[in-house]
């Protein structure tokens, strides 16, 4: 009896492969390119057409991975224009708009003290709940100031020599005038 039960599920199991496998479709194959046309077939001789080369295939290069983008830091991002000791503000300006932010409870990355932060330094000012952060991302560029270019020494000139009035010509007298030929 377990030799019976055995054959049927080996015959069960044979079946159900081969049937998913008869059961997939066939590939059609691409359809015949058409005929020509009756008329172009009795003007011109169909040209049988010119095999194709096959280009040697290159691998395909792998793709360099692309570089992640730096995350936008969260907060006002922008340029000291001014910081006012006294009246615990600093004003801070981006491309489109200005804002001023109360700094009378800052904390501070970048810096030691209010103090260090310098008109055209470059922050990132956001409100928290203790007080306002303010992060140093670049500093203010130091005005450059010109370098006095060196003086070509001047080349001393030669001492002009007196130019000689010139004199004044007597008026001369006009030509006459040649009377014309007679025929």
């Amino acid at each position: 009896m377990k030799k019976v039960l055995m054959l049927v599920f080996v015959l069960l199991i044979g079946i159900a492969f081969v049937s998913t496998g008869l059961a997939q479709e066939k590939p059609k194959a691409a359809p015949a390119k058409a005929a020509p046309a009756p008329e172009k077939a009795k003007a011109e001789p169909a040209k049988a057409p010119a095999p194709e080369k096959a280009a040697p295939e290159k691998p395909a290069a792998p793709e360099k991975p692309k570089p992640k983008p730096k995350p936008k830091p969260a907060g006002f991002v922008g340029v000291v224009k001014n910081y006012d000791a006294a009246g615990k503000t600093l004003t801070v300006q981006d491309k489109q708009k200005v804002v001023t932010f109360d700094v009378t409870n800052p904390k501070l990355k970048g810096y030691k003290s209010m103090n260090e932060v310098k008109a055209g330094d470059k922050v990132v000012a956001k409100y928290i709940t203790d007080g306002v952060m303010i992060t140093k991302i670049g500093a203010a560029k130091p005005e450059k100031k010109a370098a006095p270019k060196p003086k070509k020494p001047k080349e001393p000139k030669p001492a002009a020599k007196p130019e000689a009035k010139p004199e004044a010509k007597p008026a001369a007298k006009p030509e006459p005038k040649p009377a014309p030929a007679k025929k």
